[in-house]
């Protein structure tokens, strides 16, 4: 009766342990910044419609611009 109670309690520690790390990994993992989208205002508009400015020393700060049809 009381023979398959020690696994049960097991499994059930395992899976609240389980449940916690990946709460803490969750809450505490840095995550990538969401991409910014504004609207563009020129007085002359652009011939392509996409445009990439490539910072080559620092990536981050590469820049495209969608223009929409």
């Amino acid at each position: 009766m009381y023979g398959d109670r020690p696994w049960r309690m097991r499994t059930a520690g395992a899976a609240l342990a389980t449940g916690l790390a990946l709460g803490f990994q969750d809450a505490l993992e840095p995550r990538d910044p969401p991409p910014v989208v504004t609207p563009e205002r020129r007085e002359k508009p652009l011939r392509d419609r996409i445009v990439l400015y490539f910072h080559p020393q620092v990536p981050e700060a590469t820049l495209v611009l969608i223009r929409s049809v």
